[in-house]
C-alpha cells in the first residue's frame, strides 16, 4: 500500500504502520493483513519463479562504482497505458543493467483508489522492474509527486540506511502539489540521495523567483535521521530530477518552434543559451551545487496529448524536465561522476511532457577512504552533526527452515556475524549491536518490493542460544561474500503466521528505528500441511 507523505516520512518504523490504533473491525491492522494475504495469493500465482541466485555477480562483493538510472516524467494526471520496457532499454544480461533505478513522477492521478492503494504507475513500474531482477527498496508519495527507487536483487544486503523525507512548497508551503520528495540510502559506506522535484510553473519573473525559493526550501530544508547526513547536500552523491519548470527567455513560442524545426545543434544551443535553469546556475541563484550532462534532446514540454506535436498555442516549448547531479570535489578520486546517457523519449505519448532519463556512473569513494567504518563525512552544512566513526552493521545468517507449519508456532534461528564492512570490533561489536527496533518479516520468495511482507515479529523477543553452530553461508544467506573469523551469536524466535498455501517464502531481517537496512535474507522455504 502507498500512504500519504506523512505516513511515509514521519515514521520509518514499518511495523508501526499496522500497529497504530485499534479502529475496530476495519482497523489498519486487519486491513493490512487481509490486503497482504490476498496480494500474495495473486503474486505467487503470476510472478515468474525468479531466484536470487540468478542475479548474483562477483562485482558486488566489493564494488568500487555503481551505475544509476534516473528517470523523470510529468504524467499529466493520466493513468499508464504504454509499455514501459522500451523506456529503460535494459539488456537481457542482468550484470549490464544499472545497479539502482530512481523514477520520479509528477502530477500523479488523484482518484481515491490511486491514493488509498498502491497507485497504477507504481504497480506497473514494479512489474516491469521485477522482470529484470529489481526490487523496490523504497517509495514516497506527497500529493501528486512520487519517487520510487529500485535496486538489483544482489544489492539488497549492501543497501543500508534507507530513509525518506519531503518538503511542501505549494501555496506558501502549506500544500504538497509542488515541492520535493527524497529517498536516501548508502552502499558500501557511500551515501546517495535521490530528490524528485516539481517546482512552480509559468514564465513571469515572479514565478522564476518562486522556483528559486522552492529549490532552496527543498535542498536546504529537508532533514534526515542518518547521522552525518542530516541534509541533502551532505550526501556524497545527490541526483536531483523532476519537472523543474524552467522556461526559455527572450524568445516567442514561434521563434522557439522554428529552431526546433531547424533541428540543428546550433539551433539547440541558441535555445539552451536562453534557458532559465542554465542562467540561474551560472549566476549562483539556484542549482549552482549541481552539474548537468550536455543536453542533446529538444524541449520536452508542452505537447498535445497522444501526439508528438508541440502545443504552442497554450505554452512555449521548454526544457522543463531535467536530471542534475551534485558536484563532487573529492581528493584522489578521479571522475567521481561520469554521465553515460542523458536523453528524452519523444515516442511516449501519454502526457503533455516527454520523459527524460539519465545514466550516471558514480564512484563509491567513501568506501575507498574508510574501509573499516560506516563513514561519517565532514560537512560544512549548517546544523550537521560533527563527524565520528560508526560501527559497521553485522550480517544475519538464517538457519535453514526445514518445516513451516501454517498457523502454528515455528522456530526461527539466526546468527549475527561480523560483516565484511568491519573486522576490528569482533564480539564486542556484535554484543553491543542494538536490535531494539529490528524485525523479521515473511515475504514471498520472489518478492519484488520490500513492502511486500505478510507478517513480522520483533527481534527484541529473540532468545540467545549457546553451543549452536551457524549455518553455512552458501545455504543460509543470499549474496554472502564470505564467512567471518569471529564466532557468531545465535538467537531463536518463535513465530506464528498464516501464509497462503502453494507458494514459497523467505525471511528478511530489517534493521533500524527510523532508517531501514536489510541485514539478512533466508533461502526459500515452503509450507508443510498440518
Amino acid at each position: 500500500m502507498t500512504f500519504s507523505s506523512i505516513d511515509h516520512a514521519s515514521s520509518e518504523r514499518q511495523p508501526n504502520l499496522v500497529d497504530a490504533g485499534d479502529g475496530g473491525f476495519f482497523s489498519r491492522r486487519r486491513f493490512h493483513k487481509l490486503w497482504s494475504f490476498l496480494s500474495v495469493i495473486f503474486l505467487v500465482s503470476i510472478l515468474p519463479a525468479t531466484t536470487f541466485a540468478q542475479y548474483q555477480d562477483d562485482d558486488m562483493v566489493n564494488p568500487q562504482e555503481i551505475r544509476v538510472l534516473s528517470m523523470t516524467w510529468n504524467v499529466n494526471s493520466k493513468l499508464p497505458k504504454e509499455d514501459l520496457r522500451p523506456l529503460f532499454a535494459f539488456n537481457e544480461s542482468f550484470v549490464d543493467n544499472p545497479h539502482f533505478v530512481a523514477v520520479g513522477l509528477q502530477e500523479m492521478p488523484l482518484s481515491a483508489s490511486e491514493i488509498m492503494f498502491e497507485d497504477s504507475w507504481t504497480q506497473l513500474l514494479r512489474k516491469t522492474m521485477s522482470s529484470y531482477g529489481y526490487v523496490k527498496v523504497k517509495s514516497i508519495r506527497m500529493h501528486a509527486i512520487s519517487l520510487i527507487v529500485f535496486a538489483r536483487h544482489n544489492l539488497l544486503l549492501r543497501t543500508r540506511d534507507i530513509e525518506t523525507s519531503w518538503m511542501r512548497t505549494g501555496f506558501g508551503g502549506w500544500v504538497g502539489n509542488k515541492g520535493g520528495v527524497t529517498v536516501r540510502l548508502s552502499i558500501n559506506g557511500c551515501h546517495i540521495a535521490f530528490v524528485n522535484c516539481h517546482l512552480a510553473a509559468h514564465e513571469a519573473q515572479q514565478y522564476l523567483d518562486q522556483r528559486i525559493h522552492d529549490y532552496k526550501s527543498i535542498v536546504y530544508g529537508q532533514e534526515f535521521k542518518t547521522e552525518g547526513r542530516r541534509r541533502v547536500l551532505s550526501h556524497d552523491h545527490v541526483v536531483i530530477l523532476g519537472d523543474l519548470n524552467f522556461r526559455i527567455d527572450d524568445l516567442s513560442g514561434e521563434e522557439i518552434y522554428n529552431r526546433i524545426i531547424e533541428g540543428s545543434d546550433e539551433s539547440r544551443r541558441q535555445l539552451l543559451a536562453k534557458d532559465q535553469l542554465n542562467r540561474v546556475r551560472s549566476e549562483g541563484a539556484a542549482f549552482s551545487e549541481f552539474d548537468e550532462a550536455p543536453i542533446t534532446f529538444w524541449p520536452t514540454y508542452k505537447f498535445k496529448v497522444d501526439t508528438s506535436i508541440y502545443d504552442t498555442k497554450k505554452r512555449k516549448p521548454a526544457f522543463t524536465d531535467r536530471v542534475l547531479f551534485k558536484k563532487v570535489f573529492e581528493v584522489n578520486v578521479i571522475d567521481p561522476v561520469v554521465p553515460e546517457l542523458y536523453t528524452s523519449h519523444p515516442n511516449y505519448l501519454t502526457s503533455d511532457h516527454k520523459p527524460v532519463s539519465s545514466i550516471l556512473r558514480l564512484k563509491l569513494f567513501r568506501k575507498l577512504h574508510a574501509i573499516h567504518t560506516r563513514d561519517v563525512a565532514d560537512s560544512s552544512v549548517v546544523g550537521e552533526s560533527p563527524p565520528r566513526k560508526m560501527p559497521a552493521l553485522p550480517q544475519v545468517d538464517f538457519h535453514p527452515i526445514v518445516n513451516w507449519t501454517n498457523d502454528e508456532d515455528n522456530e526461527i534461528r539466526f546468527s549475527l556475524k561480523e560483516s565484511d564492512e568491519d573486522s576490528d570490533d569482533g564480539q564486542d561489536q556484535l554484543k553491543s549491536f542494538d536490535k531494539e527496533w529490528d524485525w523479521i518479516a515473511v515475504l514471498p520468495s520472489n518478492f519484488d518490493s520490500l513492502d511486500q511482507w505478510i507478517c513480522y515479529i520483533w527481534v527484541r523477543d529473540a532468545i540467545p542460544l549457546t553451543g549452536q553452530t551457524s549455518p553455512t553461508p552458501s545455504t543460509s544467506r543470499v549474496g554472502d561474500s564470505g564467512g567471518s573469523t569471529v564466532d557468531p551469536l545465535n538467537y531463536s524466535l518463535v513465530m506464528r503466521c498464516l501464509l497462503p498455501p502453494g507458494g514459497s517464502y523467505r525471511l528478511v531481517y530489517f534493521h533500524g528505528e527510523y532508517t531501514t537496512s536489510i541485514l539478512g535474507i533466508s533461502e526459500p522455504f515452503e509450507i508443510v500441511e498440518n
